[in-house]
Parts: structure tokens; C-alpha cells; sequence
């Protein structure tokens, strides 16, 4: 899936996605957000689950099991502005930098009540900034 306009997902699952280069379930790059929604088991060279290069918010929603094959942010790559309210992100991993998050340069991240458990790269096994 790829947006380029509003984006609202509820209650939804994305499992089991791939892409050859970035954003195994999504690529963001507009305005998106996502509610109490499951991300697992996506893979992508970058943003095993998700790229993000516009605004992304996520609210009680878990990420698993997302792989960054070649490349960063195993379940999300953050180039933009990225808000994460009462999620969970466990078991994600990166070959390089952000095991669950990479938030690149000049990008924005808020984090709130959230919970990141067993995410694994080279670098910043959790989140990459």
C-alpha cells in the first residue's frame, strides 16, 4: 500500500507483506494514521512495516516480527514527523540501525506510553536517532 492522500486505518491487521525496496506494508507519504491496528511479519529493505517521509501517527497498535532486511527501521523508517501513543513494538529487526525504529536525519519522533521489547540491529537495537 502506498498513500499520497489522508490515510486513516482502524482495526485492522497488515501481516505477512513484502516490498522489494521500503515499506513492506506501507509507504507513507502523505498523512496517515493508524488505531489499534497489528503490523506483523512484513518485510523491506527499509521500514520492514512502514516508511514514513510525510506525518505518521499511531495509536494502540503493536508491531511484531517486521524485518529491515538490507537496511533500517525494522518495523518503521521515520524520514518525516512520526507520533507512537500506547503501541507496542516487539520482536522487529533491522540488519543495520533501528531494530524497531529509525528515525533518519531531521526527522521528528514523539513517543508515548509505548513499550519496545526484543528488537535487534547492528546499531540501536530499539530505535536509531
Amino acid at each position: 500500500m502506498s498513500t499520497y492522500g489522508t490515510l486513516t486505518i482502524n482495526n485492522s491487521t497488515l501481516n505477512n507483506n513484502t516490498a522489494t525496496y521500503a515499506g513492506g506494508a506501507i509507504e507513507n507519504n502523505a498523512a496517515l494514521t493508524i488505531n489499534n491496528s497489528t503490523l506483523n511479519n512484513n518485510t523491506a529493505d527499509h521500514g520492514g512495516s512502514i516508511s514514513n517521509t510525510a506525518k505518521l501517527e499511531i495509536n494502540n497498535s503493536q508491531f511484531k516480527y517486521n524485518i529491515a532486511e538490507f537496511g533500517n527501521g525494522g518495523a518503521i523508517e521515520n524520514k518525516a514527523t512520526l507520533t507512537i501513543n500506547n503501541s507496542t513494538l516487539n520482536n522487529n529487526t533491522a540488519t543495520y540501525t533501528g531494530g524497531a525504529i529509525y528515525n533518519r536525519d531531521n526527522a521528528n519522533m514523539t513517543m508515548n506510553n509505548t513499550t519496545l521489547n526484543n528488537n535487534t540491529a547492528n546499531c540501536g537495537g530499539a530505535i536509531s536517532n
